[in-house]
């Protein structure tokens, strides 16, 4: 999950896209390591519970007016100012 997390931040600098697809990246992981159903049903849920409290973030990343946090962004490394 976490590799998700600084993978999507750096190539796309949206912190919520970030943390909702790092949420369900946690199913596969799930149903790799541990194929029973109250846990991958766990997994679900927490996917489900990030996308739900996440959904203006959404709406913005839809819209286009979501915020980047530009500092951590890979094309950045390599601007010249």
């Amino acid at each position: 999950m976490f590799l998700t997390w600084v993978v999507t931040l750096v190539l796309t600098g949206w912190v919520g896209l970030a943390t909702i697809l790092a949420g369900f990246s946690l199913i596969p992981a799930f149903a790799m390591l541990d194929p029973g159903r109250a846990h991958l049903a766990f997994a679900c849920f927490i996917a489900l519970f990030l996308l739900f409290t996440h959904r203006e973030n959404v709406v913005r990343l839809i819209r286009g007016t979501e915020n980047r946090f530009e500092r951590v962004r890979v094309v950045n490394w390599f601007r010249r100012d």
